[in-house]
């Protein structure tokens, strides 16, 4: 049989109006009728509802759709908003994992003593575990956030303001308030799922914390595992199963962010950045960005720099 073809890629860019990858679109009418194929995004998405009903679909889910609805959606994850009704109103929220780490934001998450076995300190990263969990059935998350509604639509609507505003601080401002509303998300969170274990929550601190460190150097499974002591064998499970990724996948990740971070902020030259993000071969380095990103790391850096999204980004 035919394979089927590949669901279209949106994706969102960085801008000399726009430098940080983020964005707050209102859900209506217009933005409804732009959404014309089923499709999959590079990004991590938060959509929520006010107003209206109908279905849309995540994966292989079909997802009812009521006012005060949170859905969260996973780069790569499969989405289709055909099936939603003209009168649905709500926010989608957008955003690259690099927004999480820009302007050296140190990226480290309190969660209560309840929930993390005696309190603890989760990375920035795992901000956004919530996006990689299901929930104990298989199913991909949403919540119904009753009370909670008039607080996220409150920063919603200051993080889309800032973004309009262009002043002084408006970059960090928009970082404030979408940390508040992940930190807000790993709180209803935390309460549904056991996605992180209270056995293995030190043991991925503590890879978290090592690749932190270390991912500008040489640093393989095999580092991390002895430094942990633990089998490469157990860490990669245990990591995979915990996150949805293995370290080695995280370790390019982090390495491929700070990669975008110093190509839209540096004038280094490829290869340098290459050298300084922990790859040895900037000629690997350039086909594991291409593949994570769709464009060469200098495409990628020319479309960042001048890139001005005259139709804004497809949700």
């Amino acid at each position: 049989m035919p394979q089927a073809a590949p669901l279209p890629m949106h994706t969102i860019q960085a801008s000399a109006q726009q430098p940080l990858m983020v964005r707050a679109v209102a859900i209506d009418q217009q933005h409804l009728e732009r959404q014309a194929e089923a499709h999959r995004h590079d990004f991590y998405e938060l959509m929520l509802f006010t107003a209206g009903s109908g279905h849309h679909q995540i994966g292989e889910q079909v997802m009812t759709v009521s006012p005060g609805d949170l859905f969260l959606i996973a780069p790569g994850e499969r989405h289709d908003v055909r099936s939603l009704q003209g009168s649905v109103r709500g926010w989608v929220v957008i955003f690259h994992a690099d927004t999480l780490a820009a302007n050296n934001y140190t990226g480290q998450l309190s969660l209560p003593p309840t929930h993390l076995g005696g309190g603890s300190s989760l990375p920035g990263e795992l901000l956004l575990l919530p996006f990689l969990a299901t929930d104990p059935l298989g199913n991909a998350l949403h919540f119904e956030l009753e009370d909670r509604l008039p607080n996220w639509l409150a920063r919603i609507e200051a993080l889309s303001a800032e973004m309009t505003a262009q002043q002084i601080g408006s970059e960090l401002a928009v970082q404030a308030h979408l940390h508040l509303l992940l930190i807000d998300l790993a709180r209803l969170v935390a309460p549904r799922l056991s996605t992180l274990s209270v056995a293995a929550r030190p043991l991925l601190e503590r890879v978290f914390s090592l690749i932190e460190a270390r991912y500008r150097q040489p640093l393989s499974l095999s580092d991390i595992a002895a430094e942990v002591h633990r089998t490469p064998a157990y860490l990669t499970h245990l990591v995979k199963q915990q996150t949805g990724r293995t370290v080695l996948e995280w370790i390019l990740e982090r390495r491929i962010r700070e990669a975008r971070h110093l190509l839209r902020r540096s004038d280094d030259s490829v290869e340098r950045i290459a050298l300084s993000v922990g790859f040895q071969d900037a000629s690997y380095f350039a086909r594991q960005f291409k593949r994570r990103n769709r464009l060469s790391p200098q495409a990628w850096r020319q479309a960042s720099q001048l890139n001005a999204e005259p139709s804004g980004p497809k949700i």
